[in-house]
């Protein structure tokens, strides 16, 4: 055995002085320590011994050194321990080391080691000089114990350490460690960085006020968090909670925590927990919320009906309009494919091209289709589609639109038959006309039946509403009160009447905020016996002040005295507030009913004539005076072979302005936006940037264009332009969408003008005929201006402009021809009155034959 044995013989042999024979801390010790064979044999069997000599020659190992190293002992015998030296180390450390030996101290440190086959092992060392007895060192003993594992398990908890602190400072949130002692006190052993950025607090200054963390938190969230807390800490479930933190700062943060307890045994709980802001993903539930709120509103509330489909053709969505028109309720619709429900068999092979169109994204945006009702009837309905995409691009269904236009539709229908039966007999022209006028006046009877019903269910609840009864009291002239309802008490914020009551004595001081209100209140009553909505602001039992409106009157005795005041208390806090938001958006209101007022009259203008010049300088004149601008006009394309052409017919300018009627060349970008009918807007026309255009309309003196196209049936293309010539100015939205309805009310005035030209060469060949309707016609014509007068105060957007023109067609023709229906019959009745005459006996006269030419 070659391990190091222990000689009690000399000590230049041993190496080891009496007074240092331990192999221990103390290296200049001169205690002689008695040392057995027990001890060496326990330190071969655990430690790795090395001896050298003072200048560091290795002159003995024990085994334990060659294992650990996996050199023979020939290999280090002479050498020194630059043989296991890893490089590891720097010199530095190693001058030291060496140092500090020579001094005779104790050196003990780490060392990292090199094996023979190159790998490293970590040694826990001691070298201790051994000294003569002249105190002069001979040799160096070393004992080295293998700490390899207990490195690389400290090193692997240092890399855990790091990947730890870069996971907690790249999460978004916070990770934390909380400690919730035996007797309740908080503390935070570990906060991850980023505390201060969500919290606005430092992780220092919560560790030294844990408890301000929790005084942050919101006052209405404050008992949940405790509460949360408490049952997380009783049961050891994960502690879920969510709620507000106010900064330091004033603003207001949303947070989520989750947090996993681990209870100790000293009765301490730590939980290890996650906080995050949630504050954006609260304010976009929020907006969400708001939104779909709005949608459903508008989906129940919109006249049109609202259905949507799935990608079978089956109801997943039906508004109450939609019950209405087809009267299916939606329990009833729903699931239902529409060739089973609404579809009739005559139609379904246009329905399924329109549904395959919109799938395929190729049309069917628009269509008008006869439909089923439950109670077997079929009605016209225009179908305004939508497919509905999903994020791919791939539809997921389809949105539909509904306008019920049967009435209109059969209106049309039988205009159409009115045309067509023109020389039909005068007897059945006019039972027609008399049973339509009939039906007419049926319906407008029962709109007003409707409307007064209507008008007294509104009076009703009206009554209702205003006289509804909130709070009830008695209360003494000295401002107690005797009596009061529990509506009462919680309108002044007290959890019962009697709380109230004995809380407040004196009203005058207590209740009202300006302190002469109540003198005022009894003023009014002795005044008039009575106060009603009597206004006033009043303090709540927490302090807030709220508004509230007072109806009272005087219970005296016989002999006159006041014995108490009685009456009712209604919270207008509420409606305080909705005033002022109403007196701020009343200007906007005001703006937006001029402009409607001024479009209607307008339209109303346009329609009266059916003279083309009249109908465009009335249209450009109030276009003008209405948005106060330099100037307004209307041209027409003019498409010539060689050189197409824009012509200005019609204009209303600032009367220190040029006038611009004539004919002008064709500008490219202008005439290609305008023939495919889409709108130029020009806010500042320096910052155009087709050269061609901004020189033209530099040229032409405008600084700001408006221009929208319109289309007449007959194909021609025209402009309804608005310009600015002294300085550049921004068109607002309102001021399109005006533009947008006056040109599509123009261009229904100028297809109702080629029509009435149409219509007169038509109604010279059927003068005779006409004149014998002169009366049925003007009752159908003021029956039908009623209606259409209806019709625009419950219409709104297009559905107005769809049936003006619908109706204006017919009504222009009918009245081109009324003079002539009245001559024809005149003409009537006197060959009725010559038959009364002379029947039977009839006596032949040569002028009534020529007249009547019989």
């Amino acid at each position: 055995m070659n391990d190091f044995p222990i000689n009690r013989g000399s000590e230049a042999e041993t190496g080891l002085a009496d007074e240092n024979s331990s192999l221990s801390e103390n290296t200049a010790a001169r205690n002689p320590v008695s040392v057995d064979n027990d001890w060496a044999q326990a330190l071969n069997a655990t430690a790795v011994v090395s001896e050298t000599n003072s200048q560091g020659v290795i002159i003995r190992v024990n085994d334990n050194f060659l294992k650990i190293c996996g050199y023979n002992r020939s290999d280090l015998i002479g050498k020194t321990h630059k043989v296991i030296n890893s490089g590891f180390h720097p010199p530095e450390f190693f001058r030291q080391m060496w140092q500090q030996i020579q001094t005779g101290a104790v050196w003990r440190g780490t060392l990292k080691n090199r094996r023979r086959d190159g790998s490293c092992y970590w040694a826990d060392t001691t070298i201790t000089p051994i000294v003569d007895a002249e105190g002069k060192i001979v040799k160096y003993i070393g004992i080295q114990f293998d700490i390899t594992t207990a490195k690389e398990q400290e090193e692997e908890l240092r890399n855990s350490q790091v990947r730890l602190q870069k996971l907690a400072a790249n999460v978004p949130g916070i990770i934390y460690e909380m400690r919730r002692g035996a007797d309740g006190a908080i503390s935070y052993p570990y906060i991850s960085q980023g505390f201060a950025a969500l919290c606005g607090l430092s992780e220092a200054e919560l560790m030294a006020e844990p408890g301000r963390l929790r005084g942050q938190i919101h006052q209405d969230d404050r008992a949940q968090y405790d509460k949360s807390m408490a049952v997380s800490a009783a049961s050891l479930t994960t502690w879920w909670w969510e709620g507000r933190l106010v900064l330091p700062s004033g603003e207001v943060k949303w947070l989520h925590l989750t947090a996993k307890p681990e209870k100790q045994e000293n009765g301490d709980i730590i939980w290890d927990g996650f906080l995050i802001d949630v504050t954006h993903q609260k304010e976009t539930e929020d907006a969400l919320r708001k939104s779909q709120q709005k949608l459903t509103l508008h989906f129940q509330q919109t006249p049109l009906a609202a259905i949507e489909w799935n990608l079978d053709f089956e109801v997943t969505e039906w508004n109450p309009a939609a019950e209405i028109i087809f009267g299916y309720s939606r329990e009833e619709a729903l699931g239902r494919h529409a060739a089973g429900l609404i579809v009739p068999e005559f139609a379904k092979e246009q329905v399924n091209r329109v549904w395959q169109n919109l799938l395929t994204q190729e049309g069917g945006d628009r269509s008008t289709n006869p439909n089923f009702t439950k109670d077997g009837r079929i009605v016209m309905c225009e179908w305004y589609n939508t497919p509905l995409i999903d994020h791919t691009g791939k539809p997921i269904g389809v949105a539909s639109l509904v306008q019920d236009v049967t009435e209109r539709h059969e209106a049309q229908a039988a205009l159409n038959r009115v045309k067509e039966e023109l020389e039909v007999t005068l007897a059945e022209q006019t039972a027609e006309l008399r049973k339509s006028v009939a039906q007419l006046r049926e319906e407008i009877v029962y709109r007003e039946q409707t409307e007064e019903a209507l008008r007294q269910a509104e009076e009703k609840y009206r009554s209702i509403f205003e006289n509804a009864i909130m709070g009830i009291f008695q209360t003494t002239p000295n401002g107690e009160y005797l009596n009061a309802n529990p509506a009462l008490a919680r309108i002044y914020g007290y959890d019962s009447p009697e709380d109230m009551i004995s809380s407040l004595n004196d009203i005058g001081s207590q209740l009202y905020v300006e302190q002469n209100r109540r003198t005022e209140f009894i003023a009014a009553i002795d005044k008039y016996d009575l106060v009603a909505d009597f206004e006033s602001r009043v303090y709540r039992k927490d302090g807030r002040i709220i508004w509230i409106a007072e109806n009272a009157r005087a219970v005296r005795a016989p002999n006159g005295e006041v014995l108490y005041y009685e009456g009712t208390v209604e919270d207008i806090t509420k409606r305080k507030q909705v005033e002022g938001a109403l007196r701020r958006s009343e200007e906007r209101l005001r703006e937006k009913a001029l402009r409607e007022a001024v479009l209607n009259h307008l339209t109303e203008q346009i329609r009266q004539s059916l003279d083309l010049d009249t109908i465009l300088e009335t249209t450009v004149q109030q276009i003008r005076d209405l948005l106060q601008i330099d100037r307004c006009y209307f041209s027409w394309y003019r498409p010539h072979r060689h050189q197409p052409t824009w012509e200005i017919v019609k204009e209303a300018k600032h009367q220190t302005l040029p006038s611009s009627i004539g004919i002008y060349p064709e500008v490219k970008l202008w005439s290609e936006t305008s023939l495919k009918l889409e709108m130029l807007r020009i806010d500042n026309v320096a910052a155009v940037s087709d050269t061609t255009l901004r020189e033209f309309l530099l040229s032409i003196g405008f600084q700001s264009l408006l221009s929208l196209p319109l289309q007449t049936r007959g194909g021609e293309v025209g402009i309804l332009a608005c310009a600015h010539c002294t300085g550049a100015r921004p068109w607002s939205e309102s001021e399109v969408e005006l533009m947008r309805a006056a040109t599509n009310q123009l261009a229904i005035a100028i297809d109702q003008a080629e029509l009435y030209t149409q219509t007169r060469a038509a109604a010279v060949a059927a003068q005779l005929q006409a004149q014998q309707l002169s009366q049925a016609l003007q009752e159908l014509q003021q029956t039908q201006t009623q209606l259409i007068q209806t019709e625009k105060m419950s219409s709104l957007g297009m559905l107005v402009a769809g049936v003006a023109h619908e109706i204006n067609n017919p009504v222009t023709f009918i009245d081109g021809n009324v003079a002539h229906a009245t001559t024809y019959f005149q003409d009537l009745l006197s060959l009725l009155t010559l038959y009364q005459t002379h029947y039977p006996n009839p006596t032949p006269n040569r002028q009534i034959c020529r007249r009547y030419r019989f």
